[in-house]
């Protein structure tokens, strides 16, 4: 029995690129999703007295591919005072990007150089967020989605 392939060339190659280009946007989604909840919860649960607002206004993350910055999110004034908080908090996140030249990361910061030192006092921080954070993407990595 003679099998004929009717299928053009290059269908199955457009196929396989777009599923992979619709997997990776799932995954950024997904990424981006976690990280604004993550904010969310470290803005909410932060145990300290922010004065001057910029270290909550410091929190934040990116999402970045191959080192490129492709989502973002929080850095956001929760003051007047917390302008400078915000734009230091970005800055510092995406500087980090640089040392993942070759992944897909989501990186979770409070941008302020005193955000360590306020953590290690035993204020709350980003570790509620970074737990948050840590359990959504372990639950997809536990339960992955069958068809």
């Amino acid at each position: 029995m003679k099998v004929t392939v009717n299928t053009p060339k290059g269908s199955l190659k457009d196929f396989a690129a777009n599923a992979a280009a619709e997997a990776a946007g799932n995954v950024i989604d997904f990424l981006a999703d976690t990280g604004e909840r993550a904010v969310e919860d470290m803005r909410l649960k932060g145990s300290y007295v922010d004065r001057s607002g910029n270290l909550r206004s410091s929190t934040g993350y990116v999402v970045a591919v191959n080192g490129e910055v492709v989502r973002s999110g929080g850095f956001a004034p929760v003051s007047a005072g917390g302008v400078p908080g915000a734009a230091r908090g970005k800055a510092y996140a995406e500087s980090i990007v640089s040392r993942y030249p070759d992944k897909t990361v989501l990186i979770l910061v409070a941008g302020m150089e005193y955000a360590e030192y306020v953590q290690d006092k035993g204020f709350n921080v980003t570790m509620s967020g970074e737990l948050l954070a840590e359990r959504l993407l372990s639950s997809l990595a536990a339960k992955p989605e069958r068809p």
